[in-house]
């Protein structure tokens, strides 16, 4: 495999970073066997960059990057894991001026726009990093909820909350009521004092679970935040209802247990 096909190697660490399988010291010896097998070929330059990026091995990572660089020069894609991998290394200054070549080249790329992301989080500049995201989400073919929870967080780093907001729902829509969207979305609309829309939003996802204690709880706890007390203690006195309802085993566990204490402490607390 020579330098033509070095951007689609690059590419597929890209999509999947995941932690390469086995002990490190076994892998680099394959990645060393392979290198020498094949030299003037840079993807095996760019596998052990990758391997020795996921060690923590910064330096070694961008001294295979440059030598891959060498080989293709006419190949940018050495740019983007260039500027991953110091980003990595908390040098994101020097990480930006691989990535915005890479991005000025590329600008459709979503994952570079990812990892550019990343830079600007790294930096701080928490605009820029919104925008990276929010670029980046527009050309997904198949976003993950990760994916919109970290355009999420940027957005609110930024200071964008309503779009936060309305990107979650954007999520829900596509994604369906996962719970690890519904919870934030939640929390953006207590935080707006949007008590119904809360309250609608923990209501869908409660009706998918079978276990309804937590949920009457949280329910519980949003009506209080309304002031709307005695609805409240009949959400509380519910979930201790369905506390008591549930079989032995799952009542004595610690998660469990602590609700229960915590209902209880609820209802004892005089009415205001």
């Amino acid at each position: 495999m020579r330098a033509g096909a070095f951007a689609l190697v690059a590419t597929l660490l890209l999509a999947a970073p995941a932690r390469a399988h086995g002990p490190f010291h076994e892998l680099i010896a394959a990645a060393n066997e392979r290198v020498a097998r094949e030299p003037g070929n840079p993807a095996p330059l760019v596998a052990r960059a990758e391997l020795y990026r996921q060690h923590g091995d910064f330096e070694a990572a961008l001294a295979d990057l440059g030598e891959a660089a060498r080989l293709a020069p006419n190949d940018d894609t050495v740019d983007l894991l260039r500027g991953r991998t110091l980003v990595d290394a908390h040098r994101p200054q020097l990480a930006m001026t691989f990535l915005d070549r890479y991005v000025a080249r590329h600008p459709d790329e979503p994952a570079a726009l990812l990892e550019r992301a990343r830079g600007h989080e790294a930096m701080a500049a928490r605009q820029a990093a919104a925008d990276d995201h929010e670029r980046a989400l527009l050309l997904l073919p198949h976003p993950t909820p990760d994916h919109y929870l970290r355009r999420m967080r940027a957005q609110l780093a930024a200071g964008r909350n309503e779009a936060a907001l309305g990107g979650l729902d954007e999520a829900i829509a596509r994604l369906g009521p996962i719970a690890s969207l519904e919870l934030p979305a939640i929390e953006l609309e207590l935080e707006a004092h949007r008590w119904a829309e809360a309250l609608a939003r923990l209501d869908r996802l409660a009706a998918q679970s079978p276990r309804k204690e937590t949920f009457l709880a949280r329910r519980g706890e949003i009506l209080a935040r309304a002031g709307r007390r005695e609805e409240a203690r009949r959400a509380f006195r519910a979930a201790l209802e369905a506390v008591a309802a549930l079989p032995p085993p799952l009542r004595t566990t610690a998660a469990v247990v602590e609700l229960e204490a915590k209902l209880r402490q609820k209802l004892r607390a005089p009415r205001r």
